[in-house]
């Protein structure tokens, strides 16, 4: 009966950690989201500067939130923290709030994507830079 015990143990010890590193291995969902109506594709020219104003739906305290230019030598994007445009390009929401501001700047010609993300939520637009000559949009 002992032997039996111990065989039915050893077995759910063994079960119970599979099952424990499985859930570990999945990875959270992200989801597509809007931060703002005005957050959509754009067109600015060289040397231009536009700050964005986001709200993250169903925001948390302390969530990280990033903002990368898919080319920094086209477009270079940051955090705007205590009103000042920062170097960061990764931040927390201290507050919990979900509001949070980016400054975009032009560099060069060129095309990059812009991907914004708070937690799993995440949102990107497309950044057209002309040469300075044309108007802005």
């Amino acid at each position: 009966m002992k032997k039996l015990l111990k065989i039915s143990f050893s077995f759910c010890l063994t079960l119970t950690s599979t099952s424990f590193v499985l859930s570990c291995k999945q990875k959270r969902k992200s989801e597509q989201t809007n931060f703002s109506n005005v957050f959509k594709d754009f067109e600015m020219n060289v040397n231009d500067e536009k700050t964005f104003d986001l709200q993250a739906p169903r925001p948390t305290r302390k969530t990280v939130m990033s903002v990368d230019s898919s080319d920094i030598q086209v477009v270079t994007a940051h955090f705007v923290l205590d009103n000042k445009v920062t170097d960061q390009t990764v931040a927390s929401d201290e507050t919990g709030d979900g509001k949070f501001q980016i400054h975009v700047k032009g560099i060069k010609k060129g095309q990059v994507v812009l991907q914004v993300v708070y937690g799993s939520k995440w949102s990107s637009i497309n950044i057209k830079v002309n040469s300075t000559n044309v108007q802005s949009k």
